[in-house]
């Protein structure tokens, strides 16, 4: 087997590329019947009514509350925007009580129309926001597509992507998400670092993205994608560090057959080349383990895997 650190020093040399196909979002447009648009479509009839109504007043606005609280993205419309102008954020309207929310919503709503707020909705629509939206948040999504990554990586080496474990002379993955065939694995593995990482941190019974078996020998795969620094990704090397780091388990390091791949792919990968000290860590990590466990980007794990 490949020497942990050697791969590791070696994925510094073969940096990720500055994008990757693979992440390209080709979902496509929105049409005129997406929830979000029905959503406002009958708040600004509702809107309307209330405005109109001299009775059942307290009924409309009861249905303009169930759509607020409802919708998922509500929070994106122009309506849900205008509270902002009052010192009102979506998560404290949610929050709060139903007559409380009730009187918000009567407070608000003539100047609303009267700041022309509304007519300019009516007239122009929100179809470009909400698909300026959707765009916006799409990179959200890229969690997702590292398991993609990874899965047409193992396809294009011949590996199976089967529900039964019926032999270890094969190539064949399993995705955490759907099912791994845990039992029987155990009956061939030592699978205690696996139970251990399951259990560390603030989230119980985690589990990882991908379980390889390459003959006789399992890879259990942790999948991070990280673009750039700040944020949810900036912690993205060291929750990967986490499943390679026998110390930190308590682990006793004996699986000779089980190793574990912690996979950091994305453009920030690249920082780790003149991060003396994240790079230290990852390398002490590594020196200390028995057996053979990986911290690699694209190439290392193409590399690892052949």
């Amino acid at each position: 087997m490949i020497d942990p650190i050697d791969l590791f020093n070696e994925c510094l040399e073969h940096p990720e590329p500055f994008f990757s196909k693979e992440y390209f979002n080709n979902d496509p447009l929105i049409s005129k019947n997406y929830p979000l648009l029905r959503a406002n479509k009958e708040i600004l009839k509702l809107l309307k009514e209330v405005k109109d109504s001299n009775t059942g007043k307290e009924d409309i606005l009861k249905k303009i509350d169930k759509i607020l609280i409802n919708t998922e993205g509500i929070n994106s419309i122009p309506f849900v925007n205008y509270f902002l102008t009052r010192d009102m954020t979506y998560s404290v309207y949610i929050d709060g009580k139903i007559d409380q929310r009730l009187e918000f919503l009567d407070s608000i709503i003539d100047y609303y129309f009267k700041s022309g707020r509304y007519k300019l909705v009516e007239e122009s629509g929100i179809l470009l926001s909400v698909q300026s939206n959707e765009d916006t948040l799409s990179h959200k999504k890229t969690d997702k597509f590292s398991k993609i990554k990874l899965k047409s990586i193992l396809t294009s080496m011949q590996y199976s992507n089967i529900k039964l474990l019926k032999n270890l002379e094969k190539k064949v993955f399993w995705d955490f998400d759907k099912s791994v065939p845990m039992q029987d694995l155990k009956k061939h593995f030592k699978l205690h670092h696996y139970d251990k990482w399951k259990l560390q941190g603030s989230k119980r019974n985690k589990k990882a993205d991908y379980c390889i078996l390459n003959k006789d020998i399992l890879f259990i795969c942790e999948c991070k994608h990280q673009k750039e620094g700040g944020g949810g990704q900036s912690q993205a090397w060291g929750q990967i560090l986490d499943i390679v780091d026998c110390e930190k388990l308590g682990c006793s390091s004996d699986h000779e057959k089980e190793n574990y791949i912690g996979f950091l792919d994305g453009f920030h990968f690249n920082s780790l080349i003149n991060d003396s000290e994240r790079k230290n860590t990852i390398i002490a990590a590594l020196g200390k383990n028995k057996s053979k466990n990986y911290f690699v980007n694209t190439w290392g794990l193409e590399k690892l895997l052949k």
